[in-house]
């Protein structure tokens, strides 16, 4: 009985344990058939994706095509603009300096700088030393200009006189307008001659063509005002800046083997202070006073003939302009409202 039942329990045990292997097979085969699923999903949609994207490439290559077809024709075009310009200058070179040279030549002998660091400009202190030689400066332009003058130039010997007897005529009524503006405490008369300066110096500025910059506005609108202010602009100004730049620097070239950064500083500090002290600026005045043997009886520094020669072409201009344009001239106002011919007050 005991071997029946062992036996019978060995029989019915395999069949009970085969109920959950089957369960899990089955399980398992539902969920590859899941990933199986998602998986053909998936790739279905890429497979859309890379179909649009290649919709998408087909008009994106024929744009790519059309800009490199441009770009290789403008490369060529550039290639053939360098070549004629090479071509060009080697037929027109002529022997010598080129004219720019020459004209910078010209600058120079009047101690006139370009700047390389302001784009080839001109500074504010040579800018005031093309002012002074203007005419004669603008005089050996023109020729220089008419001796170069290329075959085929469509200007004549006489408009080449012309206009740089215009850019001249610009420069001297700026100046102008600069010296009356500078004075100090200046005197009506002073305002109404800035007054006729600015007038014809703004509008031969507009005439040439020449942009209006911000100090051209402030010239025409604004300066008349800070004139007739206490003191005028004499000490508004930046040529004490300039000088404080320039004393600085020499006193900073007097003391630059010293190490020390503070000692340097206290040391420019004090020669500074004892160059600017009253007592001490008296004393040396006083000294030159006593020591020179005063100024020479009828005689006239260089520098004063040149002013007054500056003065008085300034005035030929001005006059000369405004007779050319009289609806343009400055009119003073009287005190009864009507206008007043400037020219009256003069004479």
């Amino acid at each position: 009985a005991a071997a029946a039942a062992a036996a019978a329990t060995t029989a019915t045990a395999p069949t009970h344990a085969a109920v959950p292997t089957a369960s899990a097979a089955m399980s398992n085969q539902q969920s590859a058939d899941d990933l199986e699923k998602k998986l053909k999903e998936s790739i279905q949609k890429h497979k859309q994706i890379i179909a649009d994207c290649e919709e998408q490439i087909v008009p994106l290559e024929k744009t790519l095509k059309t800009i490199v077809s441009n770009v290789n024709k403008a490369k060529g075009y550039l290639k053939n603009l360098k070549d004629k310009i090479k071509e060009f200058k080697s037929t027109r070179k002529r022997s010598g300096d080129g004219i720019e040279s020459e004209m910078v030549t010209i600058l120079k002998k009047f101690r006139i700088q370009i700047q390389a660091y302001h784009g080839g400009t001109l500074h504010g202190k040579d800018v005031r030393k093309l002012m002074n030689d203007a005419n004669e400066i603008f005089t050996m332009f023109a020729t220089i200009l008419k001796d170069n003058k290329k075959d085929g130039c469509e200007y004549t010997d006489e408009e080449i006189d012309k206009i740089c007897n215009k850019y001249a005529i610009l420069c001297m009524l700026w100046d102008g307008a600069f010296s009356y503006a500078s004075k100090m405490s200046p005197t009506k008369d002073d305002v109404v001659m800035y007054q006729r300066f600015v007038t014809a110096a703004a509008y031969s500025h507009v005439e040439l063509g020449l942009n209006v910059t911000p100090k051209v506005h402030l010239m025409w609108m604004h300066v008349v005002e800070q004139m007739m202010l206490s003191g005028g602009l004499f000490h508004k100004r930046e040529d004490w800046l300039e000088r404080l730049h320039q004393e600085t620097s020499k006193m900073r070239d007097q003391l630059r083997r010293t190490k020390d950064m503070e000692v340097r500083c206290v040391s420019m500090a004090r020669l500074h202070h004892q160059q600017t002290d009253p007592e001490v600026v008296s004393w040396v005045a006083t000294v030159d006073a006593d020591a020179c043997r005063g100024p020479r009886k009828n005689y006239t520094k260089k520098e004063d003939e040149r002013k007054k020669e500056r003065e008085t072409r300034r005035l030929a201009v001005v006059n000369e302009w405004e007779k050319v344009h009289p609806d343009k001239a400055y009119k003073q106002q009287r005190s009864d409202g009507n206008s007043k011919d400037v020219m009256s007050i003069e004479e």
